[in-house]
């Protein structure tokens, strides 16, 4: 007798990550079943706070994300996206591990063409932050094509863009998201503050996705080692701060969704 497989129901959340770093906090906890996907990103499927969880690891970039959240999107059908990660700090009151979620984001290449983000999701957001044992801001979100690793381009974008930290993927995972009319929120937790030096070789080693702890024992720059370790300590900070935001908000979702209408 021939077995037909029921279709699996679309997951709650989906979320659009560049690095497992960003993600390994929430990967680490719970079961998760790692998806058949194509080389360039890597799926998994959970459940977090009684929410399903669809979970992509990308890599850094517009191509990447785009790509990302396309099949997200096209494949699982979720009802709501989060773009999740680290970002760098480009207000001086935001220290490292510290939450930003934006209320919109500001892609460098159109500052013009601001997206903003599903209302009732910033709602959720806000009860999940209050459960959030970390430093949180609301404001604008800057989407860069590079790292942007001096403090002194930092500072000038600050003031120039009024945005409050910079990422590389939210504003194109946003895009994707509001061309097929799902949902779509930014969280971003800081690495770098605004007057931290991102080292050439640590932003490299980044892009490949490579552990702070096994790119430090490789250097020969004994003089390097306290920002390195600095930055290892908010590299920890930061994916504390994104497994508590996702494991709240997902608490928050299953909440709302479980009210009896008119509640």
């Amino acid at each position: 007798m021939e077995v037909v497989r029921q279709p699996q129901k679309a997951p709650a959340i989906g979320i659009v990550a560049a690095l497992s770093r960003e993600v390994g906090g929430l990967l680490g906890s719970g079961r998760w079943e790692r998806l058949p996907g194509d080389a360039a990103s890597r799926l998994y499927r959970g459940t977090v706070g009684g929410a399903d969880v669809v979970v992509c690891v990308s890599g850094m970039g517009r191509a990447a994300a785009e790509d990302a959240a396309e099949d997200l999107l096209q494949r699982f059908h979720p009802e709501a996206v989060l773009s999740l990660g680290f970002a760098g700090g480009l207000a001086p009151h935001l220290a490292p591990g510290a939450l930003v979620v934006p209320d919109a984001i500001v892609p460098a290449n159109a500052p013009d063409d601001r997206l903003r983000p599903d209302a009732a999701l910033l709602r959720r957001a806000r009860d999940a932050l209050s459960a959030v044992n970390a430093p949180h801001a609301r404001g604008p979100l800057l989407t860069a094509s590079h790292v942007v690793a001096a403090p002194s381009d930092k500072a000038r974008l600050g003031v120039e863009t009024g945005a409050l930290a910079v990422d590389m993927e939210s504003a194109w995972v946003g895009m994707a998201c509001r061309r097929r009319e799902t949902p779509f929120l930014a969280v971003r937790a800081v690495v770098d503050g605004v007057g931290d030096a991102l080292p050439p070789f640590l932003v490299a080693a980044a892009a490949g996705d490579s552990g702070l702890r096994r790119v430090a024992p490789l250097l020969a720059r004994p003089w390097l080692l306290p920002r390195l370790l600095r930055l290892a300590r908010a590299d920890a900070s930061a994916r504390a701060s994104l497994t508590a935001f996702v494991e709240a908000f997902a608490a928050a979702w299953t909440a709302r969704t479980r009210e009896p209408e008119g509640a």
